[in-house]
């Protein structure tokens, strides 16, 4: 695994990649994207718990996919792991790219790409 696919960071030891945000979705409406996430709890491996989720930050950028969690605008980021947002405002026409980062309660963050969904927003 490279740095550019996860941060290994840790603020306190351990090591653990949070689990990824499979069920990512992103959903073209009239000026909006409806956008849902469901995030295993934890990452068990032999029976032991290795990383537990806390939380997850979803990015938007025009052009092109957010490449971490700093690039682009921040639409949303929350503790809950399941759940749906509306983003507002959007211009009818336009791509949108969004990318799902999950990230652990030691602050590691997963940068794994298949967490991503394009939207354009069309007037019904």
């Amino acid at each position: 695994m490279s740095d550019t696919t996860y941060k290994w960071r840790m603020d306190d030891g351990g090591w653990g990649i949070p689990p990824l945000a499979p069920s990512f979705t992103v959903t073209a409406g009239d000026t909006k994207a409806i956008l849902g996430w469901s995030v295993p709890e934890n990452i068990e491996i032999e029976d032991q718990e290795v990383c537990r989720a806390a939380g997850i930050i979803i990015r938007r950028k025009t052009g092109g996919y957010p490449q971490n969690e700093n690039d682009g605008d921040l639409v949303i980021n929350s503790t809950s792991l399941e759940g749906t947002y509306q983003d507002t405002g959007l211009t009818n026409g336009t791509d949108y790219y969004y990318r799902a980062f999950t990230y652990s309660d030691h602050n590691v963050v997963n940068r794994n790409p298949d967490a991503s969904g394009t939207a354009r927003p069309i007037s019904r």
